[in-house]
């Protein structure tokens, strides 16, 4: 996981985990139904500067007890502590994970996939969007591999070029972007002019704005506002699907006429899976919304890092390649992890 707290202009402060050995292994298999990948090896030895109590996360469950594939609560954003640390943005990043992806109380798949979500589209020739309810019978929109327009990062691209990113197995990396419901209706509701708010809801009275707006009490209100972007690969690439999240998905199709171009050819549908999570939401003392990003354990090995012990010396954890990866080959160097091998045009062809 790396937890960033809020930006304010140009400044921002990264930080990456150095919890408590259990609680860190915890969120590295997060998106996986089985236990860590014993490719990525935490140390044993790290100081407990952040850490959540055997009691409090079994609070996060609603059952009150940890649960394999349980039902989790989502963090209380308008509880989150004004006078705030690190921890605080790691608990609320690593609670919303898992109630992101635990089963919907709904009885419709994973929560970010449940009628509380919506799925964004694609901005259109006029630079609209629209938002998709998710339904049971139909399945989720995953859009463009890549933004159209390379220099823009609005769209589910990413900033510095127009390359598409292409699994070990071949796989295209799709992409998604979806919010919540609290988020949907102040959206429509600023729009209509019915709420005068111009910065996203913080507090109980923001809510409550937005519910009476809404005409209802919104099940998962304290989360507040919410933003995800997603990435997924062909679920028949990855090997054992019981690691990873997984779902139905209406993607771009490509006709693969030759080995250097593949031409865009209307929509298909595949089983995806799940290898990143982007979460972004707003909490008490933040309408500008903090973030936190999750990855799939068999992604990619850890660069070369450093952590403080429980001896408070500081130790190094030296970069190795060895493993069976998504997205580099076994015993791949640093220098090159990162080749671009293809791009997309204008048209969204590759």
């Amino acid at each position: 996981m790396t937890a960033n707290r809020p930006c304010s202009g140009k400044e921002e402060t990264m930080l990456r985990a150095t919890a408590s050995a259990c609680f860190a292994l915890c969120l590295g298999a997060a998106l996986a139904t089985g236990t860590a990948s014993a490719q990525i090896v935490l140390p044993s030895d790290p100081k407990p500067t952040c850490t959540v109590s055997a009691s409090a996360f079994a609070g996060w469950f609603q059952s009150g007890s940890v649960t394999r594939n349980g039902i989790v609560n989502p963090a209380d954003s308008v509880g989150f502590p004004t006078d705030n640390t690190n921890c605080d943005f790691y608990k609320w990043s690593s609670q919303m994970f898992l109630w992101l992806t635990s089963p919907s109380y709904l009885g419709v798949g994973s929560v970010f996939d449940s009628p509380v979500f919506y799925n964004v589209s694609p901005a259109d020739g006029q630079g609209q969007r629209r938002l998709i309810a998710n339904t049971s019978d139909l399945p989720i929109p995953i859009f463009p591999v890549r933004a159209r327009k390379p220099e823009e990062i609005g769209e589910t691209g990413q900033a510095g070029g127009n390359g598409v990113l292409v699994s070990q197995a071949g796989s295209l990396v799709y992409y998604g972007i979806h919010v919540n419901d609290v988020y949907a209706e102040f959206l429509t509701g600023q729009k209509a002019g019915a709420i005068s708010a111009t910065e996203f809801p913080t507090t109980q009275a923001d809510l409550d704005a937005v519910e009476r707006f809404a005409g209802q009490d919104f099940s998962d209100g304290l989360a507040l506002t919410l933003e995800l972007k997603t990435s997924w690969v062909d679920a028949a690439t990855v090997g054992d699907t019981s690691r990873y999240l997984t779902i139905t998905a209406q993607v771009p199709a490509y006709a693969r006429g030759s080995a250097t171009l593949w031409t865009a050819a209307g929509t298909e549908t595949r089983q995806l899976a799940l290898v990143g999570m982007h979460v972004v939401g707003t909490v008490q003392g933040h309408p500008e919304m903090v973030w936190a990003t999750f990855e799939h354990v068999n992604n990619a090995p850890d660069n070369t890092y450093f952590y403080t012990a429980a001896d408070g010396t500081m130790r190094v954890v030296p970069y190795s390649g060895t493993g069976d990866w998504l997205f580099m080959p076994s015993g791949g160097s640093i220098s090159g992890a990162n080749v671009e091998r293809a791009t997309v045009d204008k048209a969204g062809n590759i």
